[in-house]
């Protein structure tokens, strides 16, 4: 560390330079506070004063206080108790009804344990409720059988076990039905029940558990076909396709748990009741199948499928799925039937029964349209072709090229 000696300056020049230190200190421990805050301190935009000899443009001088406005307010009084319905609460104002498992724990009174017990008597009970929980919901059912002997012929019978709903199986039916309803009403997937299980004592495998859901399901058949059949008898049908996520999508780049889109089809009828089909597409053809015997709604054409899927490239060059114009059931029909109705509309097929004649006399305009394939078919010439009406077998469709003729690749999907 290097000193210099201030023996020769005079007294004035000493003071000077102590005055000069003094304030080259001042400015480094102001630039020390300031890399402070910078590192460690908050960054606020609240202006502080870093320097207070340093002047501001916006001195905000006095601050004026203005009057706060008043407006008269309607007295009201507030109910200090959460409004609960009358249903929520039972007779003695408890939050669970009877139908909730109740265990009974008496509590002695130490009085009438003592030696002075004979100096009391009891008069009442006094209960107080408490909602526990047990660690596990699973209980084993020991039937214990009785083996009997006949006197005088000393033969032995044993009383027969009670039938179980899934023949040399350990698992009640009480237990296969808690499996299938955690999993479909609640949500709760088999490796969850797995491990509940396991922590309270029960071991088992998996796959075990998978067993006894697909023979649960195999009972459940039945009865389910049994509902979808009566459904089918309503007078009125509702069906839709929902989303649902099943199975593994194929190809050599799947990765672990990618699964395959795939549709449920519900079923309701007027009765109230709900059957749920199950499709790897969106497509018209499961609803034709699940429908299949639902009257005349749902008859059969008779019209040849086409051999390849038809696609109009010209005016809806993104599939007739994607153009919006079409319901998903139309454009299935004309995905399916278009390139035969185009050939019988132009002549180069010659009708081959009655559905197929009947077309032909529907775009001629001999009769009105009595199926979804014709209203569809004419939903699609008035917005490829600007027609209303059929008139002529010919047309702006005699132009092949605009259409399918080129069009080759069978997997080609239009939606």
């Amino acid at each position: 560390m290097k000193t210099r000696s201030i023996s020769h300056l005079s007294p004035s020049e000493i003071e000077a330079a102590f005055a000069h230190q003094a304030d080259e200190i001042a400015q480094l421990k102001q630039q020390l506070d300031w890399l402070k805050r910078q590192l460690f301190g908050r960054k606020s935009e609240k202006v502080l004063a870093d320097n207070p000899a340093q002047s501001s443009l916006f001195d905000e001088g006095e601050t004026l206080t203005l009057p706060a406005e008043t407006k008269p307010v309607k007295a009201h009084t507030r109910s200090s108790q959460k409004q609960r319905r009358d249903s929520d609460l039972n007779d003695e104002g408890l939050r669970f009804d009877e139908t909730v498992p109740q265990q009974i724990i008496d509590i002695p009174a130490p009085e009438l344990q003592g030696a002075d017990a004979d100096q009391y008597e009891l008069v009442d009970t006094k209960e107080t409720c408490r909602l526990a929980q047990q660690p596990g919901s699973y209980v084993v059912l020991r039937f214990r059988r009785q083996v009997v002997r006949h006197k005088t012929t000393q033969t032995i019978k044993e009383t027969p076990a009670p039938t179980n709903v899934l023949e040399g199986c350990y698992c009640d039916v009480s237990l296969l039905a808690g499996l299938m309803v955690d999993k479909a009403v609640y949500h709760l997937p088999l490796h969850r029940q797995h491990q509940r299980m396991l922590d309270s004592g029960i071991t088992l495998s998996r796959a075990t558990l998978i067993n006894w859901i697909q023979k649960g399901i195999e009972l459940l058949r039945p009865i389910a076909k049994a509902q979808w059949q009566h459904i089918l008898q309503s007078k009125i049908l509702a069906m839709d396709e929902v989303p649902i996520k099943a199975g593994r999508t194929k190809g050599a780049g799947r990765k672990p748990g990618h699964m395959k889109q795939t549709y449920f089809w519900p079923l309701y009828g007027d009765s109230d009741e709900v059957a749920f089909t199950w499709s790897n597409s969106r497509g018209m053809l499961h609803a034709q199948a699940q429908l299949q015997d639902y009257g005349y709604i749902m008859k059969r054409l008779a019209i040849r499928p086409s051999a390849k899927p038809y696609i109009d490239r010209q005016k809806f060059p993104y599939g007739f799925r994607k153009s919006g114009d079409f319901s998903i059931a139309e454009a299935d029909l004309l995905t399916q039937y278009g390139k035969t109705l185009l050939q019988l509309e132009t002549g180069e097929l010659t009708p081959q029964n009655d559905d197929e004649a009947h077309f032909v006399d529907f775009i001629s305009g001999k009769v009105e349209a009595s199926n979804n394939l014709e209203k569809a078919w004419a939903k699609y010439v008035r917005l490829a072709r600007g027609k209303k009406h059929f008139y002529t077998l010919h047309s702006s469709a005699s132009n092949q090229s605009d259409y399918d003729d080129d069009f080759s690749d069978d997997e080609f999907d239009v939606a």
